[in-house]
């Protein structure tokens, strides 16, 4: 049920709605950077989207960033954390995706928000994530991600 639930939520990503950029020179700051197995990546297609739940009479924002090479889906990176959270407990998402192969964050990996506004987020990744589907892992070093939306 948890694969089906990340698949579907996933498969919506494109389908949630993404706010105009209110930086004061018109220029939005949308980045991800991240060594995997020893190889530097700069995932310049960044989108940014929000989305709001209500959970037991607590609302909040979800913000996820999901970041592509040339937006190239043959390997994206996709971060989940609460608007206007900072810490190591902000973030409770971290995937990456390598074609139809899904890697998840194990218990180790870390994400860091260090600011996070109603219109910007900033902070850095680190650790191993397991494929989901033969428990394959992939080192991630160096990561760090800033986004203005």
């Amino acid at each position: 049920m948890k694969k089906i639930t990340l698949f579907l939520f996933m498969a919506c990503l494109p389908l949630i709605s993404c706010s105009s950029d209110d930086s004061s020179d018109g220029q939005s700051t949308r980045k991800i950077k991240a060594t995997i197995d020893g190889t530097p990546y700069t995932f310049n297609t960044v989108s940014v989207g929000t989305q709001e739940f209500t959970d037991n009479g607590f609302t909040y924002t979800d913000v996820t960033i999901t970041g592509s090479i040339d937006n190239d889906p043959s390997k994206t990176i996709s971060i989940i954390m609460m608007q206007g959270e900072t810490g190591n407990d902000a973030s409770w998402y971290f995937g990456l995706q390598e074609g139809e192969r899904e890697f998840q964050k194990n218990g180790s990996f870390s994400t860091v928000v260090s600011e996070s506004t109603n219109n910007f987020v900033k902070g850095t990744f680190s650790g191993t994530v397991v494929a989901t589907d033969d428990g394959e892992t992939k080192v991630i070093t160096d990561g760090s991600f800033e986004a203005t939306y």
